[in-house]
């Protein structure tokens, strides 16, 4: 269990338990489309996807990841052939909060916690009415406050600290 705490103290607290997200998890999610690959094309999104035993996938394998914006080219994604729409959508996001300054503000891994909860919040305006989809989202943000516990020993300035009960 998570007890969140607000800036005042007042507990709060997350009904979910943590641990590590397996492919059962992953299944019933929603797959990437060309329709939304073209549309954040269109926004200035260079993307590329990883096939299956390409030099990329493995890449992206070697970090225990589905995506990655961190590439060293601006606007770029790197995602799996496999990933889903949620995992997508999350890296186009990191592009925007490391253009509006959120990464710089918070850190990588706040930054991991706030795009989570913000996806969380605006799943409908997003397309993610799949529940594989949000019950996946839930569980990765419980893991990545779990490491944000780690880094930053339990402080998560300036909004709120995540510490385990």
């Amino acid at each position: 269990m998570i007890c969140v705490w607000n800036s005042v103290g007042a507990e709060k607290t997350v009904l979910f338990s943590t641990g590590s997200t397996s492919a059962s998890m992953l299944e019933g999610t929603e797959p990437i489309t060309s329709g939304l690959i073209n549309s954040m094309r269109a926004k200035g999104r260079l993307i590329d996807i990883a096939e299956v035993g390409s030099e990329d996938y493995k890449y992206l394998e070697s970090m225990g990841a589905e995506a990655s914006t961190n590439t060293g080219v601006p606007n770029h994604i790197l995602i799996k052939a496999d990933a889903n729409k949620s995992t997508l959508l999350e890296e186009f996001l990191h592009g925007t909060q490391n253009r509006i300054g959120v990464v710089d503000r918070l850190g990588t891994q706040g930054a991991e916690v706030h795009v989570k909860d913000f996806m969380l919040r605006h799943a409908k305006i997003l397309g993610l009415n799949n529940s594989a989809d949000i019950k996946l989202l839930q569980q990765l943000r419980l893991e990545e406050i779990e490491r944000l516990n780690q880094v930053n020993q339990g402080r998560f300035e300036p909004w709120i600290r995540f510490v385990k009960c």
